[in-house]
């Protein structure tokens, strides 16, 4: 399965919980989802950190996190890449503090 496929069955799930899918952006190409690696979710972490603001970096990677767990709890893949993928909410938690 590709990107573009589950993004399709994704799309689908989560409407039906109410969310709005044009806040939701991935660009990783049209990879097979079973190709995807952490290394490759780092560097797409990191190119997406030049330009956008760490509160909108945080909501991408939770993104990016609920994709692959949705594609591990449906299957698609045995190991989920994104596990290890860290989250930005600590950091901006503690800019937040030394500002």
């Amino acid at each position: 399965m590709n990107l573009s496929e589950l993004w399709k069955s994704y799309e689908a799930d989560i409407r039906t919980q109410g969310f709005c899918p044009k806040t939701l952006k991935l660009e990783l190409g049209n990879l097979d989802v079973t190709e995807i690696t952490l290394t490759i979710l780092r560097e797409y972490s990191g190119k997406q950190a030049v330009h956008l603001m760490p509160n909108s970096l945080g909501h991408r990677i939770r993104f990016v996190h609920s994709l692959f767990r949705y594609a591990y709890e449906e299957m698609y893949l045995i190991s989920n890449p994104s596990l290890k993928l860290n989250s930005l909410s600590i950091v901006i938690y503690y800019k937040k503090i030394s500002v």
